[in-house]
């Protein structure tokens, strides 16, 4: 079950926060640019529905924590975020750390 706080935007920012320091196969990570343009989108538009939205999609890519019985998981390539990848995660995160201190003005 995927939890979901009360500010999505908070939420958002901590599912970013982990996901820098993910490991996944090339191809989770192309996944994974889908949904950060969900993100950006989202946010974008000021729509906390859309945000709710792309926040649990991005949690649902996480990387499987489970090995399988025949001992692969995923790929056998996993790799951290490529660049492009990390610089959006970190500008996603401080661009919703502004947003926070806006609202809380």
């Amino acid at each position: 079950m995927i939890r979901m706080m009360q500010d999505p935007y908070k939420d958002a920012a901590g599912v970013l926060r982990r996901a820098i320091g993910w490991e996944m196969s090339p191809a989770r990570w192309e996944k994974v640019t889908e949904i950060l343009s969900a993100l950006e989108s989202a946010l974008e538009k000021a729509d906390d529905e859309d945000l709710r939205r792309a926040t649990v999609q991005l949690k649902l890519a996480s990387p499987t924590r489970i090995t399988r019985i025949t001992g692969k998981q995923d790929a056998d390539v996993k790799e951290p975020p490529p660049g492009p990848i990390r610089e959006r995660l970190n500008r996603l995160v401080h661009e919703l750390a502004s947003h926070e201190k806006d609202v809380g003005e």
